[in-house]
């Protein structure tokens, strides 16, 4: 494990298969993130304080999903 990013309000650990934020309460709303070399075919894509860029949106069911820019 390697710790990504982190500043005071919250942290990104990097796995091998899997990263995962660990935020304050009540900063984000709980959600999944997924990896895609197209958000933009999503939403307008967002940048973040981490360099990294995604597009948000709900599955049929009201779940929040991140859809992330690949890297590379």
């Amino acid at each position: 494990m390697e710790t990504a990013y982190v500043d005071d309000s919250w942290a990104l650990l990097q796995f091998d298969n899997i990263a995962l934020a660990l935020v304050l309460p009540g900063q984000h709303p709980p959600h999944i993130a997924v990896e895609r070399d197209n958000p933009e075919l999503y939403g307008p894509v967002t940048p973040h304080r981490d360099r990294t860029e995604s597009v948000c949106v709900q599955d049929p069911w009201g779940d929040a999903i991140e859809i992330m820019k690949a890297k590379g």
